[in-house]
């Protein structure tokens, strides 16, 4: 949020608190992509508390989402800090295309898989390379191979869930149906959009 409002107004307040966040979030990337959730109460890294090992999980998604959108909005107007980032962000991307290069979502989640390929375009738009296009197009179609599509006249009403007959859609964070789409515009992917708009005009 506030590196968006950075990027809309250019506002000296945002982009301080931005660097503030930003500053929390490679402190808590463990130098192989890998991230921590939580502090403890005396500021040290909580280490094992089942919501803060270390791991390319939810927390790792969004690690790489707050650095891919550093990276996006800083590189034009604030270059030194956008280098700030660069080596803990690669350091997610490589940790992420792990999982893609196995086939899997990331900690098996529709939500992390989402989030982490909005973060990956966003780094993409930001410093195009073929191999980072490769990684994304890979990682949306493990994310629309590896998930399903509920039926249109029933409860969850088309929304894409992690296992056939699920019982319930992971509304929260739900994002499936945004990073198809960005990545089907981005890689001139139509059949990733159509999946996207099948998803969005049904729900």
């Amino acid at each position: 949020v506030y590196l968006r409002d950075f990027e809309r107004t250019r506002a000296p307040a945002s982009l301080q608190e931005a660097r503030g966040l930003l500053d929390f979030v490679v402190a808590m990337e463990q130098g192989d992509g890998e991230f921590l959730n939580f502090l403890r109460e005396d500021g040290t890294p909580n280490r094992t508390a089942p919501s803060s090992r270390k791991s390319f999980g939810y927390w790792g998604a969004r690690g790489l989402w707050a650095l891919g959108e550093a990276r996006r909005v800083l590189l034009a107007s604030e270059p030194a800090s956008a280098e700030r980032y660069r080596a803990p962000l690669d350091r997610a991307v490589a940790c992420y295309a792990k999982d893609i290069t196995a086939g899997e979502l990331s900690a098996g989640s529709l939500v992390a898989a989402s989030e982490t390929l909005l973060r990956l375009l966003a780094y993409q738009r930001a410093e195009p390379t073929s191999a980072r296009a490769a990684l994304a197009e890979r990682a949306a179609q493990v994310l629309l191979q590896r998930t399903h599509t509920t039926p249109a006249s029933a409860p969850l009403w088309g929304a894409r869930v992690e296992e056939r007959g699920a019982p319930t859609w992971h509304a929260w964070g739900a994002r499936a149906t945004a990073a198809l789409a960005q990545a089907g515009l981005l890689l001139q992917r139509p059949a990733l959009v159509s999946a996207a708009q099948e998803e969005a005009d049904t729900l």
